[in-house]
């Protein structure tokens, strides 16, 4: 009597059932290399600035200072450049009326090209100055070039009006000059004083 082998109907059921599991992901990210240290490198330091050599802006700023703060004005530096003006004028009226403050004459005018210098040094390194007049070079504001002109046009007109027009000496409006130099240096206080407020009041 033949008799068949019975199949193990169990193995062949658990080989069906493994064949239809899915597959693991074959784009799975492979884990990061390994290091020794767990803190990363940091990263370099900046590239200190180069120390270039004598340049068009040295040379312009140089000549122009020959005429005290046009260095500085074109440096960016108006607030400077009107002050050493300013200085200059002063100590050559106290030179010629009253016979003193030549060494000051000098000193202001050699003092307008050795700053101008360094100021043009300083932005060609890309540094910020800050020596008491809130001068980091910088582009002037929108506008600001326009009321400094229509102002100065205002006066020129306001003084010739009175001159063509009802016969006064303009020689006269000279002898009042030194109230423009207090004029400026109040002008600078104030701002001064306001900056100082402000940088207290930021602090707290």
């Amino acid at each position: 009597m033949n008799t068949e082998p019975e199949h193990d109907t169990s193995r062949t059921e658990n080989a069906g059932t493994a064949s239809q599991d899915p597959a693991p992901p074959a784009d799975t990210p492979p884990p990061p290399p390994r290091t020794d240290g767990d803190e990363t490198p940091p990263p370099p330091p900046p590239p200190a600035p180069a120390q270039g050599g004598l340049t068009a802006r040295h040379v312009v700023s140089v000549i122009l200072a020959l005429f005290p703060g046009l260095g500085h004005i074109y440096n960016g530096l108006y607030q400077r450049g009107i002050v050493l003006f300013l200085l200059a004028v002063g100590s050559i009226y106290l030179a010629t009326e009253e016979g003193v403050m030549g060494m000051v004459v000098a000193f202001v005018w050699l003092f307008n090209i050795i700053d101008a210098y360094r100021q043009a040094t300083l932005i060609e390194l890309g540094l910020a100055t800050d020596l008491g007049l809130q001068d980091a070079p910088q582009p002037p504001k929108s506008g600001q070039l326009g009321l400094l002109a229509g102002a100065g046009l205002f006066v020129i007109g306001f003084l010739a009006l009175l001159d063509h027009t009802f016969g006064y000496d303009i020689d006269r409006v000279w002898e009042f000059w030194p109230l423009g130099l207090l004029a400026a240096g109040a002008w600078l206080m104030i701002g001064a004083y306001r900056q100082w407020r402000r940088g207290r009041d930021e602090a707290d």
